[in-house]
C-alpha cells in the first residue's frame, strides 16, 4: 500500500530560497527523503530552479518553495493569505527572522507575534499541519551576532 504524499512548504527568506552560491537545505532534504523512498511534494509559488539559482545535482529536484530573499517576517506574513489557498500543506518548514535581526526593524516580541500569526494561518488551512520552526542561524552580517540570541530565546 502506497503512503500518502507529504506536502512540504519551505517558508522563509534567502536561507530558504538559496542562491547561486549554495544549494540550500531544501535540496538536501528532498534528496534524503526521496532516497529513503518517501513520497514528497515540495510546495510553494516560487520555482527554485530559476536561472540565478545553482544547478542541482538531480534534475528531478522539486524546487517549489516560499523563500523570499531580503524579506522580513511581516512581509512574508502579508503574502501568505494569497498563497496558502493554492495548495495543501502537511509540513511547514519556517526559517524567518534573520532580516528582522539584521535590519533591526522588529523586536524579538514582534517577530514572535508575527510567527504566531503565520502558524495560525497554516493551522486554519490544515489543523493537523506539522510546523518545524528553525532558530535564526548565527550571523555576523551588519553586526547581528549579539542580536540573534534574544530572537532565538523568544
Amino acid at each position: 500500500m502506497a503512503s500518502a504524499k507529504a506536502c512540504i512548504l519551505p517558508l522563509g527568506d534567502s536561507i530558504t530560497a538559496s542562491d547561486g552560491s549554495h544549494l540550500g537545505y531544501r535540496y538536501w532534504l528532498w534528496d534524503s527523503l526521496t532516497r529513503a523512498k518517501y513520497s514528497v511534494d515540495m510546495v510553494g509559488s516560487i520555482d527554485g530552479k530559476m536561472k540565478s539559482h545553482p544547478i542541482f545535482p538531480d534534475p528531478n529536484f522539486d524546487a517549489d518553495n516560499e523563500g523570499y530573499p531580503g524579506y522580513q517576517t511581516a512581509q512574508v506574513l502579508a503574502l501568505l493569505p494569497g498563497v496558502l489557498p493554492k495548495y495543501g500543506v502537511s509540513y511547514a518548514l519556517i526559517h524567518l527572522g534573520t532580516n528582522d535581526v539584521v535590519f533591526r526593524t522588529n523586536s524579538p516580541q514582534d517577530v514572535t507575534a508575527q510567527l504566531g500569526q503565520i502558524i495560525d494561518l497554516l493551522r486554519a488551512k490544515n489543523p493537523d499541519v506539522a510546523v518545524l520552526l528553525a532558530q535564526i542561524i548565527p550571523s555576523t552580517w551588519q553586526g547581528a551576532a549579539q542580536r540573534v540570541p534574544p530572537y532565538n530565546a523568544q
